[in-house]
């Protein structure tokens, strides 16, 4: 439920630039999902792998999510987005709930629920 909730507040939101160059961070680039953990389940399956997350450095982005649908790859959600960075140096997607929050690992994106441990998704360059 709260990727669906999430997906929908990410594809809600319009990119918006900015002029700010203080943003320039490593979070920068095509972010493949690798897993979808729900209630500590990997529950993404092949076609699905095929979504990413197209970050700028001025942390404006683009995101395609596919998903089967009968026998067939298709676009399941898209959309623009921003992030932000909070007072723990976390990212978090302007808009969407507070308890979401993105956290890079060396090559390794993960968008995290802080009230729900066991489910997050793990984004791969």
């Amino acid at each position: 439920m709260k990727r669906i909730i999430t997906l929908i507040a990410i594809t809600l939101l319009m990119s918006c630039s900015s002029s700010d160059e203080s943003n320039d961070i490593s979070i920068a680039g095509k972010w493949y999902l690798q897993n979808d953990f729900e209630d500590g389940e990997d529950v993404a399956k092949n076609c699905e792998k095929d979504s990413y997350l197209d970050i700028k450095s001025d942390l404006t982005g683009y995101l395609i999510f596919y998903s089967e649908s009968n026998g067939t790859c298709q676009v399941y959600e898209e959309g623009s987005f921003k992030l932000n960075i909070d007072n723990n140096s976390r990212y978090y997607i302007v808009g969407a709930s507070p308890d979401e929050k993105i956290i890079r690992e060396g090559n390794t994106l993960k968008i995290i629920y802080l009230d729900d441990p066991d489910t997050y998704m793990v984004f791969k360059k």
